[in-house]
């Protein structure tokens, strides 16, 4: 097998040293032979393939690199695919692209690849937000889309984001399917160029207006924001898309007093304000804190690069800023937003939010309280829209491949079991029940999202949407200060007291490149053959493997959960963009009071650290 890695990666080097690639493509190949046999190695041993963000991939020459080429092969399989999938529309695509080096050239080489295929293109003039290219597959009638970005992964990185006429990236089949197509495109002569720019039109800040009224119609309390208009916003744009329309939103909304990090509002695919660009992390977001506690802000709110995260950092008892994880900023928003539609008398009981198996469970016990479904799906945005298109019964217009599918609720706090069932069952809860035809009843959307600081609310984009999060936590905040006198801390430490504290926690570990990848899949192997009987002493009643003979196709997946009988969760999975095995922890007491949360928190935190050091973490 490693013979066969060796002599793919041969000849892919052969190939792009003798064929139709330009001289300074060559020269590169070259260097690498003779002062980098591994990077060499590592640029050419595989073809990037799409996995839950799409193509990503590290700049470079080579099969395993995001260049010109290996973008142009993906856009002319993906044109290829289209035009199998709608052979008598004309078709339309969008293409966007955030701040990273080489983003405008790809994609200004993707809208002419789709152009020279007789497509229409709508290119913007600039940078935007990933949410607004959904948003503009949407609104003009696309069959597809591509986001030139690498989200928030370091600046050697790029990526191409494929989506469908539904304004999600694509899902099963069409992945596979377009993979494909992509395979059958060898060579750079392949690729239709230069033939149709006519057919490419731009879109300006004109169409940014139409995406921004659209964002206002989520707002919910006016009233509050026009009593808190002055609130201290910090903002940052990270370097990157969010920079114009983060600010532009809030101000829209009401919000008069909004600064911006300076540093971080200049464009560069370098970031050189950070090491890494993943508003995770509080290193990515010291900057801004600082200027929060500077400017003595009510709330700091950060987007990454292509503006589809959103971190915010609030300030504490002792006025240091504490940067909310993914889970607690997701069950804010969810809660705000239930909270709020339920006083405005907009829950009837067709309302359903949606959070992946990765996310803290505490989202159930919100939903279940105000008698809202909440729907689990696998890791990876599409998965939340795939639920939004098919219970909203929204064909995709003129796609022969959409098939009537059944839902199935997800009524549970306990965990999720994966029993046998009928295929193309995609959602269910631990008995099996049915809950629904898609297009049998009109069920609304309230909002969902990731662990990973992603969240979306509303349908009219089916990405998460860093801006229009950005503006809900701001309204959240203007609204917890309004109606109860609170800080969004001080009313997360309410919903503590009210459902438990639930603590969630995240180990990644890199491993780069073939080696790396050997290493992790050695490591998924071993926890199948051998899970852990106990953990910290508590016995493991429940192990959850998606790559399970009895696991519906829909939820196939290369993840393992394992659940102890003190409420403990772990979950293990290697990450889809980037390479990374990725270790959730979840764990749960009660809070009697919010006078003891300090106290709760530090053994919660304990405990997950102790998980860690038995799992030889």
């Amino acid at each position: 097998m490693e013979m066969d890695v060796e002599r793919f990666a041969q000849k892919n080097v052969e190939k792009w040293l003798t064929g139709p690639y330009d001289e300074a493509t060559k020269s590169e190949v070259n260097r690498l032979i003779q002062s980098d046999k591994k990077g060499l190695f590592d640029a050419f041993y595989r073809d990037l393939e799409f996995g839950t963000g799409g193509l990503r991939g590290i700049m470079g020459v080579g099969t395993n690199r995001m260049n010109i080429y290996t973008v142009g092969a993906a856009t002319q399989g993906l044109s290829n695919y289209l035009k199998r999938c709608f052979p008598e529309v004309e078709i339309r695509v969008a293409v966007s692209h955030d701040s990273r080096h080489h983003s405008r050239e790809f994609a200004e080489r993707t809208a002419d690849i789709f152009a020279s295929n007789g497509f229409t293109v709508f290119l913007f003039d600039t940078l935007r937000p990933t949410p607004e290219l959904s948003y503009a597959i949407r609104t003009l009638g696309c069959q597809s889309g591509v986001m030139i970005t690498a989200s928030h992964n370091p600046k050697e990185y790029n990526g191409y984001k494929a989506y469908w006429t539904d304004g999600a990236q694509v899902t099963e089949p069409h992945d596979i399917r377009i993979i494909e197509e992509v395979s059958k495109v060898t060579s750079p002569e392949q690729v239709l160029t230069g033939l149709h720019p006519e057919k490419i039109q731009i879109l300006d800040a004109s169409f940014d207006e139409k995406y921004l009224d659209e964002l206002m119609k989520l707002s919910l309390s006016p009233e509050s924001v026009s009593r808190h208009r002055d609130m201290r916003i910090v903002y940052s744009p990270m370097h990157g898309a969010g920079v114009r329309l983060v600010p532009a939103a809030l101000h829209r909304m009401g919000f008069s007093n909004v600064s911006m990090v300076a540093a971080q509002a200049v464009l560069d695919g370098d970031f050189p304000t950070v090491a890494s660009p993943n508003p995770e992390e509080r290193a990515t977001m010291a900057m801004a804190i600082e200027q929060g506690e500077r400017e003595d802000a009510d709330i700091v709110l950060a987007t990454d690069p292509d503006s589809d995260r959103l971190a915010v950092a609030v300030p504490g008892r002792d006025g240091k800023f504490v940067l909310l994880n993914g889970n607690q900023t997701l069950v804010l928003l969810m809660s705000y937003q239930l909270t709020r539609w339920a006083q405005l008398g907009r829950l009837d009981g067709h309302q359903y939010v949606v959070k992946t198996i990765v996310t803290s469970t505490m989202a159930d016990a919100v939903a279940q309280k105000f008698g809202v479904k909440c729907f689990d799906c696998l890791t990876g945005f599409k998965y939340i829209a795939q639920i939004i298109r098919d219970l909203s019964g929204e064909r995709h217009r003129n796609d022969a491949s959409w098939k009537e599918r059944r839902w199935i609720s997800v009524e549970r706090i306990s965990p999720i079991v994966l029993p046998a069932l009928e295929p193309n069952l995609p959602h269910f809860d631990q008995k099996g029940t049915s809950f629904m035809s898609a297009g049998s009843q009109k069920w609304e959307f309230v909002g969902g999202g990731e662990e990973s600081f992603g969240y979306l609310a509303g349908d009219y984009v089916r990405d998460k949407d860093g801006v229009s999060a950005c503006m809900l936590a701001a309204e959240a905040a203007a609204w917890a200060r309004d109606t109860m006198n609170l800080s969004l801390l001080e009313w997360l430490e309410q919903l503590y007291v009210e459902y438990g504290f639930y603590l969630e926690g995240l180990h990644s570990v890199t491993r780069p490149g073939k080696e790396g990848a050997d290493e992790i899949k050695a490591l998924m192997v071993e926890y199948r053959a051998n899970p852990p009987r106990e953990i910290l002493d508590s016995k493991v009643v429940k192990v959850n493997d998606f790559l399970s003979p009895d696991t519906p196709k829909e939820l196939h997946s290369n993840v393992l959960q394992w659940y102890t009988e003190d409420g403990t969760r772990v979950c293990v999975r290697p990450s889809g963009t980037e390479p990374k095995i990725k270790y959730y922890f979840g764990v749960r007491a009660e809070l009697t009071r919010v006078e003891e949360y300090d106290r709760v928190e530090r053994e919660l935190s304990q405990k997950i650290e102790a998980i860690k050091k038995a799992l030889q973490l």
